[in-house]
């Protein structure tokens, strides 16, 4: 389950609200542009195709199910795991995870 807060000044993972990942996009809640944002961030942070990641419900909602395949469970498991209360309004790097572990962690501060 993913909370979506539209209209921010930045698109970014910032922890978590309840049960789901709290997902700012800078797109407003118009035309869909909020919901492409959020299926464009996750396909960039997963490192998989955007045609992979689709709003299953709340379309009109902030909170969403989406649906991932293709994604590695351990990238699946490391985009739960920015979201943790410690990491709540960081900046999550916008390299996909396969490509940071090919390369080694970005110079940005990871917020922990």
């Amino acid at each position: 389950m993913v909370h979506v807060q539209p209209g921010a000044s930045r698109t970014e993972l910032a922890g978590r609200h309840g049960d789901a990942l709290k997902i700012r996009v800078r797109e407003q809640a118009r035309e869909g542009k909020a919901n492409e944002a959020v299926v464009t961030f996750l396909a960039a942070t997963l490192g998989i195709p955007q045609r992979q990641v689709t709003v299953r419900s709340g379309h009109l909602s902030r909170r969403k199910l989406i649906a991932v395949t293709g994604a590695s469970e351990q990238a699946v498991m490391r985009l739960q795991q920015s979201a943790s209360p410690n990491t709540s309004g960081s900046t999550i790097d916008p390299r996909p995870i396969a490509s940071r572990e090919q390369h080694g962690p970005c110079s940005a501060p990871s917020g922990r």
